[in-house]
């Protein structure tokens, strides 16, 4: 089986060319089958600026073409990498059993003729008013889809810009113009020559020239006249039984369209006038050939005596959807730029703020294409306004990313929580992960998302739209944000600056660009872009200015509108212009958009609305079984209300979805969501992580039972991944919900409510519902919620310092669960009863509860019990002093944190071990400990663990008197504190370093570092601080013979009652120096002086001689 890009699956070759083959495949990220293009670029050559370099810039220029154009005749481009030969490959929309126009037109009538020539003539206005040439039309680039739709492909030489004389021909020379061969240049006439010549196929069935010989050929090319006598003796039944019925077209006319039917009369020769047109396209001056394809198709019309339709919807729609991208360019510069930057190994994130409609996503599509180009893997996710499954943002760019990443299955796992089907992405069964609560779930789950893009080796694009409606997925950016500097990775994300401003200040570090409106030269060019030549006239541009004021979303809801009035968009020129464009403004456009969608498929329509931006076809065919979902999708594809972004099918603007919703009425919009909340019980069964969706349904359907019920479980599922906030509005929602004679539900959201809280170090208000769900719990006698509502009673009251009323809380729970025989709640009682013992110093009783916690957890496999009992036992040898027991309990906590894959208490376990083996003396172990913490600590972005463990290094440094690997550590640790804004640590650091800095006999720089340490936890009122600083001031009184003072600063710090254990650590071995230097008769009476000063007097007064 071959594999591109860890994505596509090659099945057989359809076909086969100079630049290489081209194969069906299967997506498996989508499962749908999709031509794929190996170009083969020779690796061979006389120096890196030939052949190969010149084929992978044409194919650059092919996909940055290919990739922008949306046309109903030109086939698409969807995606483009790199294989592990570093040869390109591309993906375009398959065809099923193609034929090239020839041999369709072998087979059909000359009205099935005429209509084939004039949808590719279609396809080349088209695109030539984007200012491409294709270079290379023959039949084989223009093939046809069920017998009737042409499909114009381009394989490598498109290119956006006239060719210039002298350079290398490229294209099939039985096709090619006279000047093309020449190589004295070719524009859009060189193309439509070969067109001429395909047209003569089609009409005679055999080609103009002999081909027999290449010298003879070129020679007819430049020479010789086609015969046109087969054409012009078509007969005149032939050509009256095209006026017998219209030409094929997907528009009905509107009742606004001036439509100009031409009469028999005004037909004057027709056959001659088809061979003359065959003969003008074919003509050697370029000068003497049409000069644009759409008067060939006017023309064409006319000779066959049909009206000059209006353009149809899609074709109309072509050009407003990829109109040229106008307005931006030094803000794409910058994130070119960036994106330069990621390649090369130096990420970075940027937020696109603006209003709603002013280009944000065509900002970004810009990007795309060119990160495609640039090889980069480009992946997309969307946030969306609400009820969106949780971490609803990164479901699509971690769908891409598993494809290309080797992950265990511990790592797989953990990604199961967003990704239920992991198992078919990665080809094997995935294990659920080991349970996980709480912050440390949502701390796992984060970085699993974090390390999928350490993981990339290629250089990766994140696009991520409508980040003011993230909600919890902003956790994972937060971190992504840092992370990016040091990785080939360029984020980007959107977000309407009005309706969240405060967005980028929850986002540290992130770039921030705001776009505005289009600047009237701005408007001319997009103006132009979509009308043409239209688009320069005064009076089009004024009346844009006026009703748009440059939002590109507005432009072109105008424009379109202006076109349907005047039938084509080269007409709105022509056209009276009204005062206004409706009465009702943009959202009038907006309906009259909407009303293009026939009538029968508006239901289907308004449950889309209903349901999201994004349309879920599986629960569409729960919801309406009998529609033909394909002709819906299409029809509202034509008329530009759906789009297709990266595979997923969606409305083309929120605006759009936005205008469906508030034109229903109330009794319609309570009937859509009970369907649409229905349709989702059944499709999605038992599925908790619809909980958000299903209460927002359920709500607008009136239902208050099930909203309720389904707020509780989605307050549990984000309580479960520490989402407290969200959880706190789901849970008082719920209770809003909930009558007040269901007590023991009740009782039930007031303890997680608290949890909440409790989450947020608010214990005040966890106490309170507490209480409160205690009180229920007790009146509904439902005896298992007492124990959880007493365990959580007790924590908190632990967490205050209350150890008594824990104590006897804790107890109460632990009697009660024993006597219900539940376990969980027990082994939760003894920990926390082992957490009060500790606390208060009697270690003996603090193992014999967590020993029997241990036993119960075990019992039950819960890994994380078992490791956070674990844990608190070896800490509890550590303070016995028994770093035997406590090196063997953390040991064995540190495997299950691993195995279990909660990266955080890893790197916390690994550091308590190397701070007990330092405590043995052995140095080397400890620091291999606190490295591969460090370690750990950079993968997960703990920043400020990182700054921990280098302080720790830098201790072992210290006490082995390397203080230059001990400045060095310390030094680093105070720039990631100062990054991180860590006062406290930035503080000790500075103590550290002024301790390094007297051991170098630095006693200059050691007093500026204390002093600067001083400052730091004087401003932050952190006495302990402030105390260790003046303990290692009066070390350098010492050193400096200012033994008096010492004494008494020491004295002060002994008598402090806010002396703490590591202090007093400090202390002594500075007050044993002293006493060797300064006699006791003057030593004592020195520090009995120091009882009397005061520690804010004496720091003052230090600060501000330092000041001075």
């Amino acid at each position: 089986m071959t594999l591109l890009g860890n994505r596509y699956q090659l099945h057989e070759k359809l076909g086969e060319g100079g630049m290489g083959a081209v194969y069906r495949a299967t997506d498996r990220l989508t499962g749908q089958a999709v031509a794929l293009k190996r170009v083969l670029i020779p690796t061979g050559g006389t120096s890196p600026e030939t052949d190969s370099s010149r084929l992978r810039l044409s194919l650059a220029r092919e996909f940055q073409t290919l990739a922008s154009l949306r046309h109903p005749n030109v086939i698409g481009v969807e995606d483009y990498g790199f294989d592990t030969n570093q040869q390109p490959y591309f993906t375009m929309t398959l065809l099923e059993k193609p034929q090239t126009i020839l041999e369709v037109g072998a087979k059909a009538s000359l009205d099935q003729k005429i209509d084939l020539l004039i949808q590719l003539l279609q396809a080349m206005a088209y695109l030539h008013r984007r200012g491409i040439l294709h270079r290379d039309l023959k039949p084989a680039n223009v093939l046809v889809e069920d017998g009737e739709t042409v499909r114009v492909l381009d394989f490598g030489l498109a290119t956006a810009q006239v060719q210039q004389a002298g350079e290398v021909v490229e294209g099939t020379v039985t096709y090619m113009a006279p000047e093309v061969i020449s190589r004295a240049g070719a524009s859009q006439t060189a193309d439509l020559y070969a067109v001429g010549v395909m047209a003569y196929e089609l009409f005679t069935g055999r080609y103009p020239f002999d081909t027999t010989n290449i010298n003879k050929l070129i020679r007819s090319v430049f020479y010789s006249e086609p015969d046109l006598k087969t054409i012009t003796n078509l007969t005149a039944e032939q050509l009256a039984s095209i006026k017998t019925r219209p030409v094929k077209t997907d528009v009905i006319p509107s009742e606004q369209a001036q439509i100009h039917w031409v009469t028999q009369q005004d037909v004057s020769m027709p056959s001659q006038d088809l061979a003359a047109i065959v003969g003008k396209l074919m003509a050697k001056d370029p000068k003497a050939r049409y000069q644009n394809a759409q008067d060939v198709i006017n023309e064409l019309y006319q000779v066959i005596g049909q009206p000059v339709y209006e353009e149809s919807q899609a074709v109309r729609e072509s050009f407003l959807q990829a109109a040229s991208f106008v307005g931006r360019d030094e803000e794409l510069g910058m994130l070119s730029a960036a994106l330069i930057n990621a390649i090369e190994g130096h990420g970075s994130a940027w937020l696109v703020g603006g209003e709603s409609g002013v280009g944000k996503s065509r900002l970004l599509d810009e990007l795309r294409i060119q990160s495609l180009v640039d090889g980069a893997m480009v992946i997309r996710g969307q946030a969306v306004a609400e009820g969106g499954l949780p971490y609803q943002l990164w479901q699509d760019p971690i769908r891409r990313l598993v494809l290309s990443t080797e992950l265990n299955d511990i790592e797989a796992g953990v990604l199961k929580e967003i990704l239920p089907d992991i198992s078919s992405l990665v080809g094997r069964e995935i294990p659920d992960a080991p349970v996980l609560e709480g912050k440390a779930r949502q701390q796992r789950l984060n970085l699993a998302i974090i390390d999928l893009f350490r993981k990339q080796k290629q250089p990766t694009l994140l696009l991520l739209e409508d980040l003011h409606w993230a909600g919890i997925s902003l956790q994972p950016l937060k971190m992504l944000v840092e992370s990016s500097k040091q990785l080939p990775l360029l984020v980007v994300g959107s977000y309407r600056h009005d309706e969240m401003p405060e967005l980028p200040n929850e986002l540290p570090g992130i770039e921030l660009i705001n776009l505005n409106r289009l600047s009237e030269t701005s408007i001319a060019d997009l103006s132009v872009s979509m009308l043409g030549d239209a688009g320069k006239q005064p009076q089009v541009l004024a009346f844009l200015q006026r009703e748009t004021e440059g939002n590109v979303f507005f432009m072109i809801e105008t424009v379109r509108a202006l076109a349907e009035e005047a039938g084509r968009l080269q007409a709105v020129g022509a056209m009276q212009l009204p005062e206004q464009i409706f009465a009702g403004g943009v959202q009038q456009i907006i309906q009259r958009r909407l009303g293009r969608v026939p009538e029968f498929f508006h239901p289907l329509l308004k449950l889309a609305a209903v349901i999201g931006r994004r349309l879920d076809f599986d629960l569409l065919a729960q919801l309406d079984s009998d529609t033909d979902l394909e002709a819906w999708l299409n029809i509202c594809a034509n008329v530009a209300v759906f789009d297709r972004q990266d595979e997923q099918w969606r409305f083309a603007h929120d605006k759009l979805r936005e205008a469906i919703l508030k034109d229903l009425n109330p009794p319609e919009k309570i009937a859509l969501h009970r369907q649409v909340a229905v349709a989702i019980e059944t499709t999605y069964p038992n599925d908790k992580a619809q909980a958000v969706n299903l209460m927002e349904h359920w709500h607008h359907a009136g239902d208050t039972a099930k909203e309720a019920n389904y707020a509780q479980i989605g307050g549990e599922q984000a309580l479960a991944i520490s989402n407290s906030r969200g959880a706190i509005d789901l849970y008082h929602r719920a209770l809003q919900l909930t009558p007040q004679d269901k007590q023991a539900v009740r009782a039930a959201l007031l303890v997680d409510l608290a949890k909440s809280h409790e989450n947020l170090s608010d214990y005040t208000t966890a106490t309170q519902y507490l209480n409160e769900g205690l009180a229920l719990a007790r009146g509904a006698n439902d005896q298992l919620m007492m124990v959880k509502a007493l365990n959580a009673l007790g924590l908190v009251t632990e967490m205050q310092g209350a150890y008594d009323e824990a104590l006897k809380l804790n107890e109460q729970a632990l009697e009660i669960a024993r006597a219900i025989a539940d376990q969980a709640g027990t082994a939760t009682a003894l920990k926390n009863l082992g957490n009060i013992a500790r606390l208060r110093g009697d270690y003996d009783n603090a193992k014999q509860h967590y020993q029997e916690s241990l036993a119960i957890r075990t019992e039950l496999n819960d890994k994380q019990g078992m490791a956070v009992c674990l844990n608190n036992l070896g800490l509890t040898y550590y303070f016995q002093g028994n770093m035997e027991e406590a090196k063997r309990c953390l040991t064995e906590a540190l495997d299950i944190h691993k195995q279990i894959g909660a990266r955080f208490e890893t790197a916390a376990g690994l550091g308590n071990l190397g701070v007990i083996t330092a405590s043995w003396g052995d140095t080397e172990a400890a620091k291999q400990y606190f490295e591969e913490s460090m370690v750990t600590r950079r993968e997960i972005g703990d920043r400020a663990g990182q700054a921990s463990m280098l302080t720790n290094l830098g201790m072992l440094a210290k006490d082995a008197k390397d203080f230059d690997e001990a400045h060095r550590y310390f030094k680093e640790g105070l720039t990631i504190r100062r990054e991180i804004g860590d006062r406290a640590g930035i503080a000790n650091s500075l103590i550290n370093l002024g301790v390094v800095a007297k051991g170098h006999q630095l006693i200059f720089q050691a007093e500026k570092y204390l002093q600067e340490a001083l400052k730091e936890a004087k401003a932050l009122e952190a006495v302990p601080l402030m105390l260790e600083t003046m303990v290692e001031l009066a070390g350098l009184q010492i050193e400096n013979g200012q033994y008096t003072q010492a004494a008494e600063w020491l004295g002060m710090v002994v008598n402090h009652p806010a002396l703490d254990t590591g202090v007093k650590m400090a202390v002594e071995p500075i007050l044993t120096d002293l006493g060797q230097k300064f006699p006791p008769d003057k030593l004592n009476p020195a520090l009995e002086r120091g009882k009397q000063l005061r520690l804010d007097t004496v720091v003052d007064e230090l600060l501000s001689v330092k000041q001075a």
